[in-house]
């Protein structure tokens, strides 16, 4: 084998070797950086969570009625000759 054949052999080894430190730096770069966003997500979950469930307690009014009559707090009463129900229902029909 020709010195010049072997300095390739060798230049291209070289060549592979750093491609794979290369990539291997980069993968656990990547790895640490999912492990950070997993830790978040885990860290946010029961906020989330317990903002859904105040978003599901404000969808449902029959619910929160309920809960305000077992804490004896004075319940508004409905009437139908309140102003401001007969005026959303009449803009509806329109």
């Amino acid at each position: 084998m020709t010195l010049a054949r072997i300095i390739a052999l060798l230049s291209a080894a070289l060549v592979v070797m750093l491609a794979v430190v290369v990539l291997r730096a980069e993968a656990t770069r990547v790895h640490h950086e999912i492990c950070e966003l997993e830790r978040r997500e885990d860290e946010l979950r029961p906020e989330v969570r317990r903002e859904w469930l105040a978003l599901q307690r404000a969808r449902n009014p029959s619910a929160l009625l309920e809960r305000l009559k077992g804490m004896e707090v004075p319940v508004p009463a409905e009437t139908e000759g309140d102003g401001k129900q007969a005026g959303r229902g009449s803009q509806r029909e329109r």
